[in-house]
């Protein structure tokens, strides 16, 4: 950290409060607390006072420190904040309340709330709503509905966010009826329900009525949080399936698998993997192509490899579709040497590339400015009793304009005559474009 200070100014950059907040916001965001902190100190010592740090710095590391579980040092931070006279706006108080509710430390975020007001800091709807979190977190119902006279009294009303805590609470206590008023109320207010909101409901109408949701309930819920990367939701119904006595099934897991695998979380995505297969359910196409997806996005095409011949003594076999579309997503990251070597296990595993995946293959490598060798992939697939179409020959005339190869594009241009494929709009369009001499 001291040598990014001592850096900076040699690139003609002047470390400022507002470079050094971002850093500190992205020390925080990936998981690097202590860095920041440490940075924050920094600041702080720094002689010129260029860069002392303000509410906002305060507020970022504060916050990231509640997001580690770092509880009493978010705090002495914040204490040493006003030690430092630094005065916390809505936000830091908003962060330090909910940060203390999380871990039902109600006592000490009410005594935060107080000083607020004694401060003059106006409170809003989300250091209610945190309270109120708080409260139902500890099963304290009365403090929830004065809270709540008091947000009206005050002119707040709550929002979905609120809403979904209070029928959350009210649902998972059996109090449906009660539940369903508020739901009915939130309506008339014109508060959009949630998805949320609707699992909170279907679920506790069908246990009050003594009916146990199935797979297929279970599923319904389950699919509609993925879908909206709401994983910490996912994984809580993950574990009410077995609370009710039934075991996650493939789709589950596979939905699981998928959502891990989209939000980067590939190591997660291989442990839910893990734990399917010694659950003994067995892994479908689907499953396993999400992982194998996730494991080439963050370069383990080792593992990705195994788990193909996985998939192969387990009967299941990918067809073309699923090996182009893993090349397809090497290349967008200019990972062609990878994508080159999944032509090479298709091969292997008998699994015949078709027209498309060498396009696709092409397409890497001009991204990649090896034309020569995108150039070679033509011949290879003649080689193979494939005929290139107009996609193919545009996707490699393209990459010779843009690397400047006029003379290869020409040559190219009058073979696709030649082999009486008739140039289209997109032909004439890179010519246009791209081609000088025309």
């Amino acid at each position: 950290m001291d040598i990014l200070f001592r850096r900076m100014p040699e690139f003609g950059c002047t470390p400022d409060v507002v470079s050094c907040s971002t850093l500190l916001k992205g020390l925080c965001n990936e998981k690097r607390v202590e860095e920041a902190l440490e940075l924050l100190h920094m600041m702080a010592d720094d002689g010129d006072g260029s860069c002392t740090p303000d509410v906002v710095t305060y507020s970022t590391v504060i916050n990231g420190l509640f997001g580690e579980g770092q509880v009493e040092k978010a705090y002495n931070l914040f204490l040493k904040m006003l030690d430092g006279g630094i005065s916390p706006n809505v936000v830091t108080y908003n962060t330090i309340i909910d940060g203390l509710c999380k871990t039902q430390a109600v006592d000490r975020a009410e005594g935060v709330l107080q000083q607020m007001i004694d401060k003059g800091v106006k409170l809003n709807i989300w250091t209610y709503t945190c309270l109120i979190h708080g409260y139902l977190s500890a099963g304290q119902w009365k403090k929830v509905v004065r809270r709540l006279e008091e947000m009206y009294t005050c002119g707040l009303h709550p929002d979905v966010v609120t809403y979904g805590l209070l029928l959350d609470y009210l649902c998972k206590n059996g109090k449906c009826s009660e539940a369903r008023k508020i739901f009915d109320s939130m309506i008339r207010k014109g508060i959009k329900p949630n998805v949320t909101i609707y699992a909170f409901l279907f679920t506790g109408m069908l246990l009050t009525n003594g009916i146990s949701p199935d797979h297929y309930i279970f599923n319904i819920v389950f699919c509609a949080y993925a879908r909206k990367a709401m994983i910490d939701e996912t994984m809580h119904i993950f574990s009410k399936m077995r609370q009710h006595g039934l075991s996650p099934d493939v789709v589950n897991y596979g939905t699981l698998i998928d959502a891990f695998y989209k939000l980067g979380r590939v190591d997660d995505a291989v442990l839910k993997f893990n734990e399917m297969v010694n659950e003994g359910v067995t892994p479908n196409i689907v499953v396993f192509s999400s992982l194998v997806y996730g494991l080439c996005t963050v370069d383990r095409w080792e593992k990705a490899e195994e788990l193909i011949f996985e998939m192969w003594d387990q009967g299941v076999r990918p067809n073309v579709v699923f090996f182009t579309t893993i090349m397809c997503n090497l290349c967008k990251e200019g990972r062609v040497m990878e994508a080159q070597s999944v032509i090479d296990f298709m091969e292997r595993v008998a699994v015949r590339p078709d027209v498309i995946s060498y396009t696709t293959l092409i397409g890497g490598h001009c991204l990649a400015g090896r034309t020569d060798e995108a150039a070679k992939l033509l011949d290879v697939m003649l080689s193979v009793g494939l005929k290139p179409d107009i996609l193919c020959y545009d996707t490699l005339l393209h990459g010779y304009c843009k690397a400047g190869k006029i003379d290869n594009a020409y040559c190219l241009f009058r073979e696709m005559l030649r082999k009486g494929v008739t140039p289209g709009a997109v032909t004439y369009s890179t010519i246009l474009q791209d081609w000088e001499i025309f």
